[in-house]
């Protein structure tokens, strides 16, 4: 596939530029310590993240459901999961609310997580992410559009279901429709 074939040349340049840099910096540092120092920093430093949108179906109607949503797209994650594993890629899956609350979707998320394959971060989708208001609009869709206090209470339910389901809280975060403003930004970084 394209995306097989695009993994493989952005490894092999940098499999090219890391060997590169490696000679340079052998060549310019004397001290054996700090060759070896620099070369493993350089064989350890991540090369390449790949996040994914990790939500229920259905986006792209126009509506905002706050119920009701469906995750049956999380099946096609295991196929996707071979290839980064195959790449030795950690790619980080962004969830939200419905696909935290759905048990087949959360039990392989939760297994390949804890195998240390995949990172799990927070995707708040205003709308489906409690607590929920009764009607989501074309403006509300947008965490940043939302009172502070209510932003704060949606991040907060979705990195504490996020922490109980995946055992450990999530470090990575993107705002639905990348709304996110900087009050969203302090409340993260609180």
């Amino acid at each position: 596939s394209q995306i097989h074939r695009m993994a493989i040349q952005f490894n092999q340049k940098a499999a090219i530029q890391s060997t590169q840099h490696k000679r340079d910096t052998a060549s310019t540092i004397t001290d054996a310590d700090s060759v070896t120092s620099t070369a493993q920093a350089a064989a350890t430093a991540p090369r390449f993240i790949i996040t994914i949108d990790t939500e229920e179906e259905g986006l792209w109607s126009g509506r905002f459901r706050t119920t009701g949503n469906t995750v049956q797209n999380i099946s096609s994650i295991p196929r996707f999961q071979a290839l980064c594993d195959q790449m030795q890629l950690q790619p980080t899956y962004l969830v939200d609310a419905p696909v935290v609350a759905t048990q087949h979707a959360s039990e392989f998320l939760a297994e390949i997580h804890a195998d240390g394959r995949c990172e799990i971060g927070a995707h708040v989708h205003p709308w489906c992410n409690p607590p929920i208001d009764d009607v989501y609009d074309q403006r509300e869709s947008y965490l940043c559009n939302l009172p502070a206090d209510l932003q704060q209470a949606k991040i907060e339910w979705l990195t504490s279901a996020i922490a109980e389901r995946f055992e450990r809280r999530p470090t990575s975060f993107r705002a639905g429709r990348y709304g996110l403003d900087i009050t969203g930004a302090k409340l993260l970084a609180q």
